[in-house]
């Protein structure tokens, strides 16, 4: 597959929670869901390195090589990470999943704490993020495959949050342009980033904002999975910055409540999110 560099033509999707990933069969069931869904593409199933190395190819043929090659990998990045003076005993790395082809790129970052904290903001310290490229993962049409695969994901994965957007939708709701690039919102001591093409809340949001306001929402699609609701604002995720989809986006953030979530328009104003035990530094 050729390279594209259309932004309309990557669409993302992200899965938080707090449970570390090692912690249990996750990864197993994790890449039993890319071959599933990604059969094609995981049939070279690789963690990437850089340009010049790769490690050497996953055998898919067994269920733990990815949970296998993860641990590893972590371990590695906790041997370097001791040489510069850090503390080994800190389980916590990232690792890039690619395979046959440029449509689709894994990232999974483990982190033995719950959460991440940098520079007052917080973060979940356990994330599974997907990256698609192109109008098509394995034969699929991506926006299908995106939504089957979200949906999959959260049931198996049991996220505390999720969602799924176009590049161009996460550009213009939480990236700054001002003296730099960088991504805004993200601190989920004070907030929710965003609501966007799909959206997944789970317990701890499921419970703040109230179970039945969410599957009475006036959304394109709401329907429970696992331990929380999905919303979709939307079938087509191109859609994001028509006026159709913004008058649901804006019905919905009425009905359940624009307090919950990040406002690139009014960065500073005062916001709720589940009391997990953090502070924002702000």
């Amino acid at each position: 597959m050729g390279k594209v560099d259309r932004l309309g033509d990557r669409i993302g999707l992200s899965t938080y929670r707090r449970r570390c990933l090692l912690d249990d069969r996750f990864l197993s069931e994790l890449q039993g869901l890319l071959l599933r869904f990604a059969p094609q593409w995981s049939s070279d199933l690789h963690i990437y390195i850089d340009k010049r190395r790769r490690s050497t190819p996953l055998d898919v043929g067994d269920a733990n090589a990815l949970a296998s090659a993860v641990a590893s990998q972590i371990a590695r990045k906790g041997e370097v990470f001791h040489r510069l003076g850090g503390d080994t005993r800190a389980v916590l790395g990232t690792v890039e999943l690619r395979g046959a082809t440029d449509a689709l790129i894994a990232v999974i970052s483990v982190d033995e704490r719950e959460f991440f904290g940098r520079a007052g903001e917080w973060s979940f310290g356990n994330t599974v993020s997907l990256q698609m490229r192109g109008g098509q993962v394995d034969g699929r049409p991506i926006a299908l495959w995106t939504r089957e695969v979200f949906e999959a994901l959260v049931d198996v994965f049991g996220p505390d949050y999720g969602y799924a957007r176009t590049e161009q939708e996460y550009f213009a709701k939480n990236m700054c342009t001002q003296g730099g690039v960088w991504a805004v919102g993200r601190d989920i001591s004070r907030h929710l980033p965003g609501i966007y093409w799909l959206n997944f809340f789970g317990k701890p949001y499921r419970d703040l904002i109230d179970r039945h306001k969410l599957l009475t929402a006036p959304a394109s699609g709401k329907r429970e999975i696992g331990n929380g609701v999905l919303l979709s604002l939307s079938d087509d995720p191109l859609s994001w910055n028509t006026e159709g989809y913004l008058q649901v986006e804006n019905a919905v953030l009425d009905h359940i409540g624009r307090q919950f979530f990040f406002s690139k328009q009014n960065p500073d104003r005062e916001t709720v999110a589940p009391d997990f035990g953090l502070r924002s530094g702000r």
